[in-house]
Formats: structure tokens, C-alpha cells, sequence
């Protein structure tokens, strides 16, 4: 989410919702690999089976890069009737409320939607508070088959739970993702393009494609434009690190462009790139996003802006 609150920062809320929506769909895939693995873990501590599934693909698929996870299942064990001992079940909870922070943020963003129903948002946050604050506190990772059926169970004896939450969620975004109109135009991501937009998008992805063969297997690169009022915004996260990003507005002839990054040497050799294109380049700056790498903060350059040839 760094690199979110970066975009954030340079106020591009055209770009925010786009980044939101794709990490919140990341996150749905998440709380529902963590309710499946509490599940799977709970069924196998009460019949061991040598041919349980770890749920490996589950856990790669939706970004998560503890490989010890996949280790939960065989290692759980039942302590009584309706007890478990689950290894990392603390850890997942904590998770599956990242997850569903993620999934919420979106809605923030828009006040509930683009809808009538501009309280959505704040019953959503309100349910999810409820829902967290009922699990009982999980203490040596031992969980019991009551807290298990109250957070994966489509029809939960409470009437509401987080399985139910996890899917109206679901559906919120995937109604958020409808609205903004989502469309792929030379391998960026766009929304809420107009006709004018995309020749200038297309024009922008050339340049990436042609010079996307010298990060060799590094990742980054990925694109997204949108339309936010008279300013077409594209955003290239050129590579993985939080702040190592590209924002470049366009306002009819005019483009103008920010760039950032950790690292004050690599911004230098960027701009050196540049030297001969006579764009002029305004006073570095360092600003502070929390949780940014070791010091928070990023290095933030910027090109006020120029006629388009």
C-alpha cells in the first residue's frame, strides 16, 4: 500500500482508485485463502490425512509469500472437542483484517460508492469492526471450532459474519470496477478513458515497450491511465520498490511530470537521461510516507510542465 500513499501524496485521485481497486481485489483473494486454510487446518486436526492440501497455489496466487504457511494444515492438531492448536492462527487473523482494510479502502476513497447510497462505506467499516472485535483473543494459536465456524460459515449463527462480509465487499468493488469503466489499451490499464485519450496512451506505452527489454526479469513497468476531469493521469510503477514511480498529467498541449524514488543517485541518472529534451526540472525534494522503507520517506522531482511536439 506504500506506493498507494505515494500517488496519494502527489494528488492524483484519479490514479488512487484504479491502485485501490486492484489491491483490493488482491485482498478478497487473500481473506478467502485465510478462511479456507483456518477451515482446511480445522478439518484435518480432527481426521489427519497424509493427502491434505497445504493450499500452496491459494496462498501464491493472492501474493503471499510466507512459505510456512503452507505447513499449517499437517501440523495443526485437536487439543479436545471443538479445540485446535493451529500454527500462524494468530498471524492469519491479523491478516484477514489487513485484507479487509484493503477491501475497504476503496470505498473511502469514493464516500460509499458512486451511488445514493453514500453510507455504505461507513456500515461496511462499522460491520467489520463489530465482526473483528468478536473473535476472541487467540492466545498460543489455539482456536476453537465455534470461532472457526463464526468466521468461514455462509450462514453463521450470529446472522452476520465475515465470510458475508468478505463477499459484499466483493460485490462493492466489483460494482466500483463496472462504474469506472476498466479497458486495456496497449498494455495499460485504463479508466475512464476518452477517444482523445488513448492515441496519447499508446504513444506512452511504445516508449515502455521499447525500453522494457533492459530490466531484463526485474519487475515493474505496469501502467495505468485515467481520466480525472480535463487531465488525462498515467502512472508507471517502474519498478517494485514502494516509491520508484512515474505520474505524468496531461492538460491538453501541456504534460507535465513527477518523478520518485528511494534512491537520490538513480534519480539523478534519470534525469540525466533527459538533459537533452530541454525539460527543466523544479528543486528535489524529500517527502515522508510511514512504513516506506527503512527511513519512510522518498526523493520527489518534478517537470512543471511543457508544450507536447
Amino acid at each position: 500500500m506504500s506506493k498507494i500513499r505515494v500517488v496519494e501524496m502527489l494528488g492524483e485521485k484519479g490514479l488512487v482508485l484504479p491502485a485501490l481497486l486492484n489491491a483490493a481485489i488482491l485482498a478478497n483473494e487473500r481473506a478467502k485463502y485465510v478462511l479456507a486454510l483456518l477451515q482446511v487446518a480445522a478439518g484435518n486436526a480432527e481426521n489427519p490425512s497424509a493427502g491434505a492440501p497445504n493450499l500452496r497455489a491459494e496462498r501464491e496466487a493472492c501474493g503471499i509469500s510466507e512459505g510456512r504457511l503452507d505447513r499449517v494444515v499437517a501440523r495443526s492438531e485437536a487439543l479436545g472437542p471443538g479445540v485446535y492448536h493451529i500454527p500462524e492462527a494468530a498471524h492469519l487473523i491479523a491478516t484477514l483484517a489487513a485484507s479487509l482494510e484493503t477491501m475497504l479502502a476503496p470505498l473511502a476513497l469514493t464516500g460509499g460508492g458512486f451511488s445514493d447510497e453514500t453510507s455504505a462505506n461507513v456500515r461496511m467499516a462499522e460491520r467489520k469492526k463489530r465482526l473483528l472485535d468478536a473473535i476472541p483473543p487467540i492466545e498460543g494459536d489455539i482456536v476453537s471450532g465455534e470461532t472457526i465456524a463464526a468466521l468461514t460459515s455462509g450462514r453463521p449463527a450470529a446472522g452476520d459474519g465475515i465470510h458475508l462480509l468478505v463477499m459484499d465487499l466483493h460485490k462493492e468493488i466489483n460494482r466500483l470496477q463496472a462504474l469506472i469503466a476498466q479497458e486495456e489499451i496497449a498494455g495499460a490499464h485504463g479508466y475512464g478513458i476518452t477517444a482523445a485519450d488513448r492515441p496519447l496512451i499508446e504513444a506512452f506505452m511504445a516508449g515502455v515497450q521499447q525500453t522494457a527489454p533492459m530490466k531484463f526479469d526485474h519487475p515493474g513497468l505496469a501502467t495505468t491511465a485515467a481520466r480525472s476531469g480535463d487531465t488525462l493521469l498515467i502512472q508507471n510503477d517502474i519498478g517494485a520498490t514502494e516509491a520508484h514511480v512515474i505520474v505524468l498529467r496531461v492538460r491538453g498541449l501541456t504534460a507535465a511530470l513527477t518523478y520518485t524514488d528511494v534512491h537520490a543517485q538513480r534519480l539523478r541518472f534519470f534525469q540525466n537521461q533527459l538533459a537533452t529534451t530541454g525539460i527543466v526540472w523544479e528543486d528535489l525534494q524529500s517527502r515522508q510516507v510511514s512504513g516506506l522503507g527503512e527511513r519512510g520517506s522518498f526523493l520527489c522531482d518534478g517537470w512543471p510542465g511543457g508544450g507536447i511536439r
